[in-house]
């Protein structure tokens, strides 16, 4: 039954995100990679005629402050994230996009979507569509079997959790939102 369950929440799932990654083509999570640091000096080594050890010319090199903790996710965290993830679910197959479309949040803001955002439309319309053609039974049956036992989490190290259901490819991305609720993170 997992397996039929992963299968048919992966082609819904799949159904709602297409429309949006299509538009936005953000891809990857909305992950911003930053070039690593640059370990060479501008000013050009020399050597002190008295000495065997290089000298540059410039300024002493400055110790840099350590990298700031990331949240960790705690237990009541994933709880609470496995809880909202079964809450979408639920949604999902009440055959309500307008309440499956505000368990999105834009990352960038710390707020979830909210129903008047030109986003949000979309995400109804993509979401209706692939509610229309889903078997809303199958898909009923399978929702009422989940409990917050179903998905695996992966805490990250930016506090966010990857959630999913076994055997499905791509989990998605949930953050805590400033409300303090957790969110799908919009792609």
């Amino acid at each position: 039954m997992i397996a039929a369950l992963g299968l048919l929440v992966l082609a819904l799932i799949l159904g709602v995100m297409g429309f949006i990654h299509l538009p936005f083509g953000l891809g990857g999570h909305g992950e911003v990679v930053q070039p690593p640091p640059s370990t060479s000096s501008s000013a050009p080594a020399t050597t002190d005629p008295m000495s065997t050890d290089p000298v540059t010319a410039g300024p002493a090199p400055t110790t840099t402050d350590p990298a700031p903790t990331t949240p960790a996710v705690s237990p009541e965290d994933d709880a609470a994230a496995r809880q909202r993830y079964l809450e979408y679910f639920q949604a999902l197959a009440a055959g309500d996009p307008n309440a499956v479309c505000t368990f999105y949040a834009d990352p960038i803001a710390d707020a979830p979507i909210t129903i008047d955002a030109g986003w949000t439309q979309d995400c109804v319309n993509g979401t209706q569509d692939s509610l229309d053609t889903a078997d809303m039974d199958q898909l009923r049956s399978n929702v009422d079997a989940m409990t917050v036992d179903s998905f695996l989490t992966a805490p990250r190290d930016d506090g966010s959790i990857d959630i999913g259901i076994a055997d499905l490819s791509d989990p998605q991305r949930m953050i805590k939102c400033s409300d303090g609720q957790w969110y799908l993170e919009r792609p």
